[in-house]
């Protein structure tokens, strides 16, 4: 859980970031605040795959099926 939190924060930061970047940055700060936001996106559907097969496997385990 820890880990899909932290990748939940990195997320929220990123989104902050290309927000204010967006308002006040340069276009080459926007890209690449963009491309952050995208591979912290990505670490978090990959975290989130991984948490949500343990909590499957734990629930069918808990139900005996």
């Amino acid at each position: 859980m820890r880990d899909f939190g932290q990748a939940m924060a990195e997320v929220a930061g990123g989104l902050m970031t290309v927000d204010k970047v967006a308002q006040e940055g340069s276009p080459a700060e926007s890209k690449s605040a963009i491309t952050a936001l995208s591979r912290s996106s990505k670490a978090l559907n990959k975290t989130w795959g991984a948490f949500s097969t343990r909590l499957i496997r734990e629930a069918v385990a808990d139900s005996g099926v």
